[in-house]
């Protein structure tokens, strides 16, 4: 992809980020348990690669990817640091269920599991989230704060929980709103009835899936609203290295597989490829994909990686790209 330490201003805002960010959800324990010093590794040579944004959210882990991020950060915080965290579930102790499961009552998250997410979108709600956040991140302050995921709450997150956003950032204590979500139909919603910063739009602008360009895309030109694209990978199978990939983290079909094979062949012959032998190579591995699923060599799934990172800066109005 370019250069991932390249800087974009989020609109309307001071806040300036590499247009590639890190995202934490895997450093919650998502789907398998990550050690401490693995995700310490990410984050140190993400700083090294001069990556500057990091978003995070109480729900990766319940808890655990926001300690894990304020404890890399105690010794290492430098000036141009960007941090962003979600609000609209407060972490308490109980039992799981609903979004928090899948696959017959598994959980996503592979930590903290006497605890679970509660849906709270109310104005003391949302300030009792930023500050639970805070404590966990052992910072005073984040950067930005995006409503989580309030697909059943649409009324809550455009009244009381965006009010209290805007209290925050008018008093300084945070630099920009958002909303994150995938679904860019209740995003383009959230335009006509609040003032956003910027939003987190989450698995849908990817190799696989980006009719977003056609409607939500340019009316967040218009408004002056930011982008980050976070889910780049199509939660996994874009990716993976295994022999069982998944998409939006469940077991991918064969279906999506053909899918991801004709995207990719479409757009490398189309938009990034220069030049026969290169070409070829390609041509080789979407033929490999479609024969045996994700049996990739390594060359294979560099060339998924870098075109599925690369895919979503060709809207210029995108501003990060969240890995994670």
């Amino acid at each position: 992809m370019a250069d991932p330490s390249k800087k974009n201003f989020i609109s309307n805002t001071c806040v300036e980020v590499t247009q590639l960010g890190i995202g934490t959800g895997p450093m919650g324990n998502l789907l398998s348990k990550v050690k401490d010093e693995d995700c310490y590794s990410v984050l140190n040579e993400a700083i090294l690669q001069g990556i500057n944004y990091f978003d995070t959210a109480p729900f990766y882990g319940l808890g655990l990817a926001e300690k894990r991020l304020g404890k890399f950060f105690e010794d290492n915080m430098l000036n141009d640091i960007i941090i962003s965290t979600k609000v609209g579930r407060l972490i308490r102790h109980g039992e799981r269920s609903g979004t928090e499961l899948y696959d017959n009552k598994k959980p996503f998250f592979l930590a903290n599991e006497d605890m679970t997410a509660k849906f709270d979108f109310s104005y003391d709600g949302i300030m009792k989230s930023h500050e639970e956040s805070l404590n966990r991140l052992n910072l005073d302050y984040v950067d930005k704060l995006h409503i989580h995921d309030p697909y059943m709450h649409f009324d809550e997150a455009t009244t009381t929980a965006y009010n209290a956003l805007n209290k925050l950032k008018k008093s300084g204590q945070i630099k920009a709103i958002s909303v994150g979500m995938s679904d860019h139909h209740m995003l383009t919603r959230f335009m006509d009835h609040c003032e956003f910063d910027c939003f987190l739009f989450a698995g849908n602008y990817t190799l696989l899936s980006h009719d977003s360009i056609l409607n939500f895309m340019p009316k967040c030109i218009k408004a002056k609203i930011s982008i980050i694209v976070g889910g780049v990978y199509g939660g996994g199978v874009i990716a993976d290295q295994k022999n069982s990939p998944t998409y939006n983290y469940i077991k991918a079909t064969m279906n999506i597989l053909g899918l991801l094979a004709y995207n990719l062949l479409h757009l490398l012959r189309k938009l990034y490829i220069r030049g026969e032998g290169v070409r070829r190579s390609v041509e080789w591995l979407i033929r490999r994909l479609i024969k045996v699923g994700a049996k990739f060599s390594y060359h294979a799934r560099r060339w998924q990686v870098q075109v599925s990172s690369a895919f979503p800066l060709r809207h210029h109005y995108l501003a990060v790209i969240d890995s994670g």
